[in-house]
């Protein structure tokens, strides 16, 4: 594009110099010739005044007549030798010199027929004088004329050619002037375009720097683009190592999040197992008759059990929350109900340090979207912190409200220290639990970061603002659901008592315990000892147990998955191989609340899943439920 006009700039531009070298040349010999017709008519001019001063100084011999001859003289001399400067041919050369005699000549006539009048001559007696100085210059002028005939028509014959060739150049200047500027704007859209090339080739490198996909190569260069091209491959190395970098501490944090995991499973199991016996033999002698202080020792028991069994609970759902394996069942709930149920539940252990739990239900029907448990479960931990952090005779409030189009909320507020803008940002960090061991105020400062997270995977919020001195204020955020009568029917059903199972079966109600624990089947045997019509097996080995199971065909199979020779997930599966064995009721007891092996093995067809620690009630209500059905399935109906 700015090849072709150039190449025709330059071919112009060699144009137009040969046309003004040509012009040059024509100028030169016009103005040379003319030199020359100038010199000569000078010469001419001059001689022709010196004559005619002469004349009339001779006619009057007034003195001042003289004075065109005397200037005319003084220039003759100059006028001669221009003449003879000009004059470059050898003919003009030769004619310029025969004129230079004549003017020589002349002078000397002139100069006698002066010194003639001022001798007194005049008249006729100056009539030869005369004569013969018209004769000189009648000569003179017949050699100017023969001198300026050839420049005059050299003249006459360039001044045409000089003024069309300068039109050609002029011509010629305005078309490479053209060019030049068509040359220019190519240039310089040429220039703009791979301008603009360039800087779309560094966005697309920085889009694909961005969105980390390899660079596109790109031109090397000195200039400003160069450099910004060189440093986005420069960026691009740095994230290509910033992200190795990353992948590999992402990798670490995935193992060491998966390591524990492991461990935290590992361990639940491991302190679930032998804390299933503490509380459960803890229920039996809460069971029995015991003077006050045995029965005072064994509600601390239980109470500091089942303490630890929350906190290990909570490890776990931290654990659950952050590997993504928690398991919510969200469903319209409501808050009247288990706002309720939070205050009459902390009621107890609010009176003790004096402190007033109020509950405020202005709309009883109002209700939320959430998991029933997951929900109790917030709202008790932040109830349990305002009674921990508040002061004695304080006040909880709990309470909920609409908060808006399709959004409702569940505020605990206390009349507790409060917070600083300070501790509110560490209060949701885990483990985290401000200035409480220098207060002796227990926990392990898991409870507000697990209620922050199941309140966000129930998809709400936790927001909380709080004034130093005055207490603090929890708001749980949650979507709107239609609204709930607040008498419905209540979350857990009523369950026949143990008593029952005796009621329920004629015939002995036979259970097979498949148990490796020795606590734990210690537990089960003095348990089933006071259930009449109930016998127990018990088997502490796998193999034990499917044996016995096809043996006694027992009507309902307690089932641990910790066996020692195998899995109690390949146990589960023999019996259900087996055909003397399929159609046995089987509950599993396990130390493992993992969510996917709870809804593994009851999707396979456990009829129950209890996790360790055992509650008994909760177990007495699956076997008086498997005794029913089993009395049912024998032809002796219940109460018979």
């Amino acid at each position: 594009m700015v090849a072709v006009p150039l190449l025709a700039l330059v071919a112009m531009a060699m144009t137009s110099l040969a046309f003004q070298r040509q012009e040059r040349a024509e100028r030169g010999a016009a103005v040379r010739a003319n030199g020359v017709v100038r010199a000569t008519q000078a010469v001419l001019a001059d001689a022709l005044d010196a004559e005619t001063g002469i004349r009339g100084y001779a006619a009057s011999t007034d003195p001042a007549l003289l004075q065109p001859y005397l200037a005319a003289f003084t220039r003759l001399g100059t006028d001669v030798q221009t003449l003879s400067r000009s004059a470059t041919t050898a003919g003009e050369q030769v004619q310029a010199a025969a004129i230079a005699d004549t003017v020589e000549a002349e002078i000397a006539q002139l100069a006698g027929l002066r010194a003639a009048v001022v001798a007194g001559v005049s008249g006729a007696a100056l009539a030869p004088e005369l004569l013969a100085g018209k004769a000189v210059m009648d000569r003179l002028r017949a050699q100017t004329t023969a001198l300026a005939a050839e420049p005059t028509r050299v003249v006459n014959q360039k001044r045409p050619e000089i003024n069309r060739l300068e039109t050609v150049i002029a011509a010629v200047q305005v078309s490479g002037l053209a060019l030049g500027v068509l040359a220019g704007l190519f240039g310089i859209a040429l220039f703009a375009s791979g301008i603009s090339r360039r800087i779309r080739a560094a966005a697309d490198n920085a889009g694909r720097l961005g969105r980390g996909e390899a660079l596109l190569a790109a031109r090397s260069s000195a200039d400003e683009l160069g450099r910004l091209g060189q440093s986005l491959t420069l960026a691009h190395q740095v994230m290509a190592t910033r992200l190795a970098e990353l992948s590999t501490a992402r990798d670490q944090a995935l193992l060491a999040t998966q390591t524990k995991n492991t461990f935290l499973s590992r361990t639940s199991h491991e302190l679930r197992t032998p804390l299933n016996a503490i509380l459960g033999f803890a229920q039996l002698l809460e069971m029995s008759e015991l003077d006050k202080d045995d029965r005072d020792s064994t509600s601390r028991i239980l109470t500091a059990g089942r303490h630890l069994l929350v906190l290990i609970n909570e490890l776990i759902d931290v654990a659950r929350v952050e590997s993504g394996e928690l398991k919510l069942s969200v469903e319209p709930i409501s808050l009247h109900r288990v706002t309720e149920e939070v205050a009459s539940l902390m009621g107890p252990l609010a009176a003790v340090r004096g402190i007033t739990i109020e509950h405020n239900s202005a709309i009883q029907t109002l209700a939320g979207y959430a998991d029933y448990q997951r929900l109790r479960q917030v709202i008790v931990n932040l109830a349990s912190n305002a009674v921990k952090y508040n002061h004695h005779g304080g006040m909880i409030a709990i309470s909920y409200r609409l908060a808006g189009p399709d959004q409702v909320e569940v505020t605990v507020a206390d009349t507790g220290p409060g917070l600083s803008p300070e501790e509110i940002g560490r209060i949701f960090v885990p483990f985290e639990r401000l200035d409480a061991d220098q207060h002796g105020i227990e926990g392990t400062g898991i409870g507000l970061p697990l209620a922050l997270a199941l309140t966000e995977a129930m998809h709400g919020a936790l927001d909380v603002t709080s004034t130093p001195g005055y207490g603090s204020t929890f708001t749980i955020r949650l979507p709107q659901a239609p609204d709930i009568a607040p008498d419905g029917p209540a979350a857990d059903i009523t369950h026949p008592s143990p008593a029952a199972l005796d009621a329920m079966v004629m015939d002995a109600f036979v259970v097979l315990s498949v148990e490796d624990n020795m606590a734990n089947s210690e537990l089960l045997t003095r348990l089933f000892r006071s259930w009449p019509g109930t016998i127990l097996h018990t088997a502490s080995s796998a193999h034990a147990g499917i044996d016995l199971a096809c043996r006694h065909h027992p009507d309902l199979i307690l089932l641990d998955l910790h066996l020692p020779d195998m899995p109690g997930e390949e146990v589960f599966a023999r019996l259900q191989a087996e055909p003397t064995t399929a159609n046995i009721p089987i509950v599993v007891l396990s130390a493992d609340a993992t969510p996917g092996t709870v809804r593994r093995l009851l999707a396979r067809g456990a009829i129950a899943y209890l996790t360790k620690p055992l509650d008994l009630q909760e177990l007495q209500n699956v076997l008086a439920a498997a005794g029913a059905k089993a009395a049912s399935a024998k032809g002796n109906p219940p109460g018979h």
